[in-house]
C-alpha cells in the first residue's frame, strides 16, 4: 500500500497483495516479490523463471519504504521481473516486442516468427536473439534445433556481470537511392532508365538529366533495398569502455557496438548490457527476459 501511494504513476497488478497457495505475493513498482517457506514446493507446474535474490538485496528494496518491514527468517526470496510469459503481460502486449526481433533473415526463413521450447519463447532476426518465459499462445516449432538452448546455457547469467546502460548513438535517415525515396521499384518511361534525355534545337544539341524521376518511373512493386519505406538509415557505431573482471580485478576494455543493433534493443524495458570477458558475447537483460547476439549457420537458426 505504501509503495502504491508513493509511486501512484506506476502500474500495479489488481490486488497489490494477494495470497496464492498460502504464500504471500507482494506487488511493488516494476517487481513482484514472492516469499514462501523453504519446505514449500512452489507451484510445481509453473515454468516461470524465478531469479533468486539475496536477502540483502531484498532488504535494500524494502528500506525504500517509509517504515521498517520485518522479514520472516524461514523464507527464500525471489524477484520475478514482469514483462513476458505466464500471464505477466497480455499476449497482445508481448507480441509486438517479440515480432520486432523477427524481421526476415537473409539466411533462413524459419526466423520469421517467435518459437518456443518446453520452457521459453524465443525471437530472433538472425543477429540478436531474445528469450522470455514461455508464451502459451506461441506453440513449439519442430523446425528449430536446440542450438538456442545451447547458446544461452553457454552464456548464462551467473551473477558476475557488471551491467551498464546502453551507450548513446546517432541515427540519420536518408532517402533510398535506389527508389529515390518512393518505396517502389521504378523504371522511367521517359528516359528508359538512362537518367538523361538528348534533344536538339536549331542552335545546340543537349544532353540533360531526366527531371521526371531521375531516370526511373514509379511502379507498384516494393523496393527491396529499403523494404518499401523509401528510406535508409545510417548509424553511428559508438566505441565504449565496459568493465570486466579479469584475474580478480576490474578492467576497462573498449568495444564497438553496431548502432543498428542498439536501435533494435533500446526500447526493451530497463535494458542493460554486460560483457564478462574479452572473448565473451555481450549479454542483454531487460524486464521479462534476456538476450544475446545470435551466431547462426546458413539455413540453421
Amino acid at each position: 500500500k505504501q509503495a502504491k501511494e508513493k509511486h501512484p504513476s506506476l502500474p500495479f497488478c489488481v490486488g497489490d497483495m494477494i495470497k496464492r497457495n498460502g504464500n504471500h505475493v507482494y506487488m511493488f513498482p516494476q517487481y513482484k516479490i514472492i516469499t514462501f517457506p523453504v519446505k514449500h514446493n512452489w507451484y510445481e507446474k509453473a515454468d516461470i523463471n524465478l531469479i533468486e535474490q539475496s536477502t540483502k538485496e531484498l532488504k535494500e528494496m524494502i528500506l525504500q519504504l517509509d517504515q521498517n518491514v520485518s522479514l520472516p527468517s524461514d523464507t527464500f526470496f525471489y524477484m520475478v521481473r514482469p514483462g513476458c510469459g505466464n500471464g505477466q503481460l497480455n499476449w497482445k502486449d508481448v507480441k509486438p516486442i517479440l515480432e520486432k526481433f523477427c524481421r526476415k533473415s537473409h539466411y533462413t526463413g524459419t526466423l520469421n516468427e517467435p518459437f518456443s521450447d518446453n520452457d521459453y519463447t524465443y525471437a530472433s532476426d538472425g543477429s540478436i536473439i531474445i528469450r522470455v518465459d514461455k508464451i502459451q499462445e506461441m506453440t513449439e516449432k519442430d523446425t528449430h534445433s536446440n542450438k538456442e538452448k545451447e547458446l544461452f546455457e553457454k552464456n548464462k547469467i551467473n551473477g558476475n556481470e557488471i551491467w551498464t546502460d546502453l551507450p548513446k548513438f546517432e541515427v540519420i535517415e536518408k532517402n533510398c537511392t535506389e527508389c529515390v525515396g518512393t518505396g517502389k521499384i521504378i523504371i522511367c518511361k521517359e528516359c528508359n532508365s538512362t537518367g538523361s534525355l538528348e534533344f536538339s534545337s536549331n542552335y545546340n544539341d543537349y544532353d540533360v538529366e531526366c527531371k521526371s524521376c531521375f531516370g526511373k518511373d514509379i511502379k507498384d512493386e516494393k523496393c527491396e533495398d529499403c523494404d518499401g519505406t523509401g528510406k535508409y538509415k545510417e548509424y553511428s557505431n559508438p566505441v565504449i569502455e565496459v568493465p570486466i573482471r579479469k584475474d580478480g580485478n576490474l578492467e576497462q576494455i573498449e568495444i564497438i557496438i553496431n548502432g543498428k543493433y542498439l536501435e533494435m534493443i533500446q526500447d526493451l524495458p530497463n535494458i542493460k548490457i554486460a560483457l564478462q570477458g574479452e572473448k565473451e558475447l555481450i549479454k542483454l537483460k531487460f524486464d521479462g527476459g534476456i538476450g544475446l547476439p545470435m551466431p547462426i549457420e546458413r539455413g540453421k537458426p
